[in-house]
């Protein structure tokens, strides 16, 4: 099993939502040039009681989820220690004053920026990042790593969620969101004005940790909840809907195994998703992973049957017919 595919099945024990490879230069990263994104995703019923301010409830929530990636970022480091690799994690929620940002608005490294690296969502229009799933109802964790996890980034997604919705910024007592439309490379004062945030929160919500927290864009934010709705079965759905559903759930699996590691499934997965590898081929790839690895107990077991499956329903036909 490779290092990926370990620290996959890790990352699935510990119940964390999503994990993403990426390299990177940053100087956060002490010179390891690899990273780790771990995802945990947040409970809808404690985000969905915020109102105009938040609630006791979401800040020991929001408390709790930072001290839990805490530990899974100290569980994937151990995991790579005890392998001969070097890690670094990098604190789940830690402000860290600089002579460039004496208020202390960034920490050492943006998780946010190694999940859009990683290809795992995108940056919103609120500042806040938008898992490809869960949308802004998350919290990310960052390790750095000297061991060698991907050749080259995946493509980073690019947001076309946000360009006819102004909800987040309609809803922000504090005005300090911009209304722009997040684009690659922008830097984050672009979008959001941290110093209104952190002043308005500290003022109104006080009484509420100190005024530490918010979470109102991310609460009005339709993403996560208008896409997962989406993806629920309709008796109403038509034969084409259905066909993009799957195509949708083929895609998220190839993704898990482009990001894996292993040259035998990751290579014509990511080729797949550039659209320059036939079905056929695909298929023929899939089947021979499973034969190979199927069984192991890995993250990735159960996701060879069923993207054979959904190959098949969706393709199956068209191949015969050429």
């Amino acid at each position: 099993m490779t290092i990926q595919q370990q620290l996959i099945q890790l990352a699935q024990h510990l119940g964390l939502a999503d994990l993403g490879f990426f390299r990177t230069d940053h100087p956060g990263s002490g010179g390891l040039g690899y990273g780790i994104t771990l995802v945990a995703r947040l409970s809808d019923a404690v985000v969905e009681e915020i109102t105009d301010r938040p609630t006791h409830s979401y800040f020991h929530h929001y408390r709790t989820v930072n001290a839990y990636l805490d530990r899974c970022m100290l569980e994937v480091g151990l995991l790579l220690q005890r392998q001969g690799w070097r890690y670094l994690p990098v604190g789940a929620s830690q402000s860290i004053p600089t002579p460039e940002d004496p208020n202390g608005f960034h920490g050492r490294f943006p998780h946010k920026q190694g999940a859009c690296l990683a290809a795992l969502g995108v940056m919103g229009k609120n500042g806040l990042f938008l898992h490809r799933k869960y949308g802004p109802r998350v919290r990310l964790g960052t390790v750095f790593t000297d061991c060698p996890l991907v050749e080259e980034n995946p493509e980073e997604l690019e947001n076309r969620l946000c360009e006819k919705c102004g909800r987040c910024v309609s809803a922000c007592p504090a005005h300090a969101i911009k209304g722009v439309v997040y684009r690659r490379g922008m830097p984050e004062f672009s979008l959001i004005d941290p110093r209104l945030c952190s002043e308005y929160m500290k003022r109104a919500f006080q009484k509420i940790g100190r005024g530490a927290v918010c979470g109102i864009c991310m609460r009005v934010c339709p993403y996560g909840t208008e896409r997962r709705a989406a993806e629920d079965p309709s008796p109403r759905e038509t034969a084409e809907e259905g066909e993009e559903k799957e195509k949708e759930e083929l895609r998220r699996i190839l993704e898990a195994f482009a990001g894996s590691g292993w040259e035998l499934l990751a290579d014509p997965a990511r080729e797949w998703l550039a659209g320059t590898v036939a079905p056929r081929k695909l298929r023929d790839a899939v089947a021979a992973a499973q034969d190979q690895c199927g069984g192991c107990g890995c993250a990735l077991d159960p996701l060879y049957p069923k993207a054979l499956t959904l190959l098949e329903e969706i393709w199956g036909e068209k191949d015969k017919e050429q």
